[in-house]
């Protein structure tokens, strides 16, 4: 049971990244606290899986396909989201991840890095947190 302190009924919170561990876990937390939940990641399966499980626990909820690096379809669901709940109130950068050839193992060095690697990690943890913001962003600043 979330406490009143915790009230978000009538509130829209997007998770970017919402079909992982942490995305997942923030989901069902805020749609317990009554926010309506929108569930964006690249896996539309889980994404599904988990706005259905919400919903038959009688919150409201929808999933969204979406690469947090892609403009185009992020600007297409934030339509959608307008469209169905005529708000984005909340925004919850939860997308991000690593790769081996990025990290350092304690068998190898400095040198060892791979900048390939290393470079599609920053534009994910980086990137992928800029651009939703500035796509989501001006739908809550334009209340």
């Amino acid at each position: 049971m979330v406490l009143n302190e915790f009230n978000l009924a009538g509130k829209v919170a997007l998770i970017t990244g919402g079909t992982g561990v942490l995305g997942t876990a923030m989901a069902k937390g805020l749609a317990e606290a009554g926010a309506s939940v929108v569930v964006l990641g690249r896996r539309i399966e889980a994404g599904e899986k988990l706005a259905k499980e919400l919903i038959e626990n009688g919150h409201k909820a929808l999933a969204v396909a979406a690469d947090v690096l892609n403009s185009d379809q992020l600007d297409q669901v934030k339509q959608k989201v307008l469209k169905k709940f005529n708000s984005i109130d909340i925004l919850i950068n939860a997308a991000g991840g690593n790769m081996p050839g990025a990290t350092i193992p304690p068998d190898k060095n400095f040198f060892d890095l791979n900048m390939d690697d290393f470079r599609k990690v920053v534009d994910l943890n980086f990137h992928g947190t800029v651009l939703p913001t500035k796509i989501f962003t001006d739908a809550m600043t334009a209340k």
